[in-house]
Formats: structure tokens, sequence, C-alpha cells
């Protein structure tokens, strides 16, 4: 059974390392040796890729499934994400103001006005951009900007007639997506790469003895033309951090 076990992760790991390309056939192998995929074993430090200091891929996810699985599934869900920091902490909340479910436009203020997906578009309208994204995927995946012309309207940098791309969006059957405001950045994280909100992810933990709230990594992230509209490095498309 734990044979079993590791290799359905090992499998999931297998399509993480190959759903996209390697920085050398070397690291490749040397990823498929450790369970990680290979864009991240070449980003780290000398010392720690020797001594192996760092969580793999399969540990991770083996890890997570065994002790925490739902309640890593509640807070990655972007739109769970969003109600909680809503009641705890609302000044850091995301901007989202509506949700896609079964093709209904449901939104979020007006205790949960139910509309039709047509009035995404008359959102759009409104609002002049808008940013979806899949509420329970994650690395950029399925994330798009839409920005409204006197013609058409641009998504993903692409122009098309509004109603062709919203015929074609309502044939993915797009349940699950949120819908958000533009996050407006400031000048410093702006300057990396103005056409993705670059983000700086703080990593925190609590003591062990005195549960004080304690800081243990920071990363920056920054887009690059080709992970628009997103700036996820894990996408597949090269972002940086």
């Amino acid at each position: 059974m734990a044979i079993a076990r590791r290799w359905w992760f090992y499998k999931a790991f297998l399509k993480v390392e190959f759903s996209g390309s390697a920085p050398t056939l070397g690291w490749r192998l040397r990823s498929l040796l450790k369970g990680h995929p290979s864009k991240g074993l070449v980003m780290l430090e000398d010392r720690a890729y020797r001594e192996h200091d760092y969580f793999s891929f399969t540990l991770e996810r083996r890890r997570k499934a065994t002790y925490n699985l739902r309640l890593a599934q509640a807070f990655f869900n972007k739109l769970d994400q969003k109600l909680w920091l809503d009641c705890v902490m609302p000044s850091v909340a995301p901007p989202t103001t509506h949700y896609l479910a079964g093709r209904k436009l449901i939104s979020l203020a007006d205790n949960g006005k139910i509309l039709e997906l047509n009035a995404l578009l008359q959102l759009l309208a409104e609002k002049g951009e808008l940013f979806l994204k899949p509420a329970g995927e994650g690395k950029g995946k399925g994330a798009m900007r839409l920005v409204q012309m006197p013609d058409c309207i641009v998504v993903n940098g692409n122009r098309v007639e509004p109603r062709q791309w919203l015929d074609g969006f309502s044939r993915q059957n797009p349940s699950g997506y949120i819908v958000s405001d533009i996050i407006a950045q400031g000048p410093w994280s702006e300057a990396f790469f103005p056409r993705t909100l670059n983000t700086l992810r703080v990593l925190t933990g609590t003591h062990f003895s005195d549960h004080r709230p304690v800081f243990l990594a920071a990363t920056m992230k920054m887009g690059r033309p080709a992970t628009y509209p997103a700036d996820n490095w894990q996408s597949g498309r090269g972002g940086m951090r």
C-alpha cells in the first residue's frame, strides 16, 4: 500500500515535470531521481541542493494529503480566501466582486444577486478591466485579463469581438471562476514589469514556545511578456523569482 501511494504521488510529479521544458537534460535527470521539478532544483543554492535542504515535491504532496488535505483545499481556494479575509482582515482581502457558477454570475455583494453570464460583458464595460481566474487553480492556470476597448475587448493581449469571446468562454463551462477588479501596483513593483501584478510573497510561521509570528522566507515574483497576465514562473512560460 505504501509503495502504491508513493508511486501515485510520483506520477503527479512526473505530470508537472513534463508539462514544460527542463533547463537542461542533466537537470531533468536529476529531477527524476529526486522527485522534484527541475525548474525548482536549478534555482537552489549549491549547499541546499547537495544537502537536500528542501522539501521535495513528492514529500510535500504526501504530507499535505496525510495531515491537512481538507484544510489545504479550503485555504487554497481563492473564493474561500476572499470570504475568510473579508471577516478577519478586510483591508487585505482581494478585490473579488463576482463568482461564476454554472454559467451564472453571482454577486458577492447585493445579497448574492444572481445574474446571467451575459452580465459579465456589461460588468466589463462598467469597470473597463477585469481579472478572471479559476478559484481552485494556481500557478496562473486559466488566468485572464479582460480590457474593454471601443470596438472590441482584449483578452490576455488578443483583440476579440465580445460576443464571440463570451460564446467560446461559455462553451468551456466556466464554473468556479472568480471575477476581480484590477489591482493597481505601486511604482516600486511596477518598475520590474508593469504589465503584471508583481508580488512579494512572505512565508511566516509561529514559534513553538510562545506562538509568536516569525518570518521564515520571502520571494519576489515578477512577470515577463510570455507570462502575461500573471507573474507565475511555474506556469511553464518563464516568470522570474
